[in-house]
């Protein structure tokens, strides 16, 4: 009888494990399709496509923190590229899904991350007098990355505080020396990262560094892409043209 109990367990505990591969392997290939899809984000459509890839995935295996900052960092891309009036929805739930990244994994440097730009994103979407309650998480969730990594995203972190110190106002913890200084590291451990550069350029316009933009915004344009970044190397080069002429204006 014991015997008997012995290989009814043994069985029981061969599904069990059977079933948890089976969800694995689902997870993985999920995340997988997601990432290709998120390949080919210079296409809306497909950037939608990964983000619910991630959001199936994570109706397999609720407990992964990689689907969650993955879904964060497809829906960044999503809500800056649909209509203003649709923003807001998207980074609210770009937000919930780097939260709960880091929730299972407080240490995540890519739930921090995304979770920082998504603040910054939503902030904009409402307007910076509406948003200012948003600046110390902000600085909270790129402190976090910069603790554990600060060249995660080629110095994202600090280009995203260098665009907060320079974009908010002074009253309300703005500093356009601490803009120039975030934005100067982010160039330096992201010299190709070109949106850095077209930050600082806008600093420096603001400044009447004319000069200074100018070079900025030439690197910018002419500079070779890094590798898996150029759909939104595109974007950057597509700014840098835009702030050149209107730095050109200005320069007459």
């Amino acid at each position: 009888m014991k015997r008997e109990k012995f290989w009814v367990m043994l069985a029981v505990f061969a599904m069990f494990l059977a079933v948890n591969s089976a969800w694995a392997a689902d997870y993985q290939a999920l995340i997988a399709e997601g990432d290709s899809w998120y390949e080919q984000r210079s296409d809306l459509a497909k950037a939608k496509m990964a983000a619910e890839k991630y959001k199936e995935a994570i109706d397999v295996d609720p407990n992964q923190p990689e689907a969650y900052w993955k879904l964060a960092r497809a829906l960044y891309w999503v809500g800056q590229h649909s209509p203003q009036d649709q923003q807001i929805p998207i980074f609210e739930e770009g937000i919930a899904a780097a939260k709960k990244a880091i929730q299972l994994d407080p240490d995540s440097v890519p739930g921090h991350y995304w979770l920082g730009v998504s603040y910054g994103l939503y902030g904009q979407a409402k307007g910076i007098m509406k948003s200012l309650s948003l600046v110390d998480p902000i600085k909270k969730e790129m402190a976090e990355v910069i603790k554990r990594d600060p060249g995660y995203n080629m110095g994202g972190a600090y280009m995203v505080l260098g665009r907060m110190y320079f974009k908010v106002p002074g009253l309300f913890g703005g500093d356009k020396k601490k803009a120039e200084e975030n934005l100067k590291k982010a160039i330096e451990l992201g010299p190709n990262r070109w949106i850095s550069h077209v930050n600082l350029a806008e600093l420096y316009m603001d400044q009447k560094k004319y000069d200074q933009a100018k070079a900025l915004l030439t690197q910018a344009i002419e500079g070779s892409c890094p590798q898996g970044q150029e759909p939104d190397c595109q974007d950057w080069k597509k700014d840098a043209r835009e702030l050149l002429k209107q730095l050109e204006e200005k320069m007459k």
